[in-house]
């Protein structure tokens, strides 16, 4: 529904959002997070791609998906992933030796992120949930994967080229908020 999952590097992330802001100004020479005449946008790259994954979450959750095999009945699950937000329930599952895949009911999810498992299920419990994006700083390096549909990820980088592009050229940066809200739209078909 949302579209396919990729991997994205924060680098090649960084680079398309630059793609677009000198797309018409580079001519055929790319530019690069490398280059030392955008190292003012590289600096703010991380809090444009951060308010747009803020943004974006509404739309299209960032998943996790956690196989485990319990050994007694409370799972913490933001000690099993700190990053937790909220269960997916629709993708909650037991995996048998053939892998046969059966929903998984038999559980009480408490506010503290705490599940109580009413029996301990056999199979290893698979796990979906909705977790916060990867915190992108300054310092984050440039081979930092990033698990996002690829139309959210595009989204991202027109939102990242808006932001970064607005003092210079608002026109330019209006078109590319355009653009992100188009693409955030077709994110909530």
């Amino acid at each position: 529904k949302i579209g396919v999952l990729k991997v994205m590097t924060w680098n090649e992330l960084e680079n398309g959002a630059l793609g677009l802001m000198f797309s018409n100004v580079s001519g055929s020479t790319p530019v690069t997070t490398a280059d030392s005449s955008v190292a003012e946008y590289a600096l703010n790259m991380p809090d444009a791609a951060m308010f747009a994954f803020a943004d974006l979450s509404s739309v299209c959750p960032f998943m996790k998906t956690v196989t485990v095999s319990p050994a007694a009945n409370t799972l913490h699950l933001k000690e099993i992933c700190p990053d937790f937000i909220r269960l997916s329930e629709s993708e909650l599952y037991t995996t048998d030796s053939d892998g046969t895949r059966e929903p998984f009911t038999d559980y009480i999810l408490f506010t503290d992120g705490d599940l109580y498992l009413k029996s301990v299920p056999e199979n290893p419990l698979t796990l979906s949930f909705v977790c916060y994006p990867a915190v992108l700083t300054k310092d984050t390096p440039g081979e930092t994967l990033i698990d996002y549909p690829v139309k959210a990820l595009h989204a991202a980088m027109y939102y990242m080229a808006h932001r970064l592009y607005l003092e210079d050229d608002v026109s330019i940066a209006t078109q590319y908020i355009n653009m992100y809200y188009a693409i955030k739209e077709e994110l909530k078909a």
